[in-house]
């Protein structure tokens, strides 16, 4: 059998010959626990939707970013589904103030604001109090050279 080339193979698919499915990779740096759970467990859509942290349950589950996320309810879980990077915590769960100095600190569920829409997680009281908004501009900046000197590249599996 003839090898095709990738340009090859889009045509095809372009034309309706083949389905194609192209899934674009991308860098991720996710805190998770020694179990690859993300948040300690939290139900993320909890923070927005009560304004504190909600342990998830096991049946409540999905895997997004290669991290496990767990939810209190099968209704928060669908809600997640549908957009999840407007739940996923900023910076992967790591603490703005911490990488406003160029440093990676796990982020703490029970310390933590959501500013603009988005979920932020605090190493700890003293980084709560710290957290300003010009802190998030610089943790901005270093969350890319974080990301790109850190992350793993993760490839969505195919549908």
């Amino acid at each position: 059998m003839k090898r095709r080339s990738l340009k090859q193979l889009i045509l095809l698919g372009l034309a309706g010959l083949i389905p194609v499915v192209l899934v674009a990779a991308e860098k991720v740096l996710l805190h998770t626990n020694e179990s690859g759970i993300a948040l300690d467990g939290y139900d993320p859509v909890a923070f927005f939707e009560e304004g504190k942290p909600v342990m998830g349950k096991i049946q409540h589950r999905v895997v997004f970013k290669g991290a496990l996320y767990l939810f209190s309810s099968e209704a928060n879980l669908s809600v997640f589904r549908d957009r999840p990077e407007k739940y996923e915590p900023k910076f992967g769960g790591y603490c703005p103030v911490a990488l406003s100095s160029d440093h990676l600190a796990p982020g703490d569920p029970q310390e933590f604001r959501i500013v603009d829409g988005d979920l932020y997680l605090l190493h700890d009281a003293e980084a709560a109090e710290k957290f300003r908004e010009d802190r998030r501009d610089q943790a901005e900046r270093f969350w890319k050279r974080q990301l790109e000197t850190n992350g793993i590249l993760y490839e969505p599996a195919s549908p």
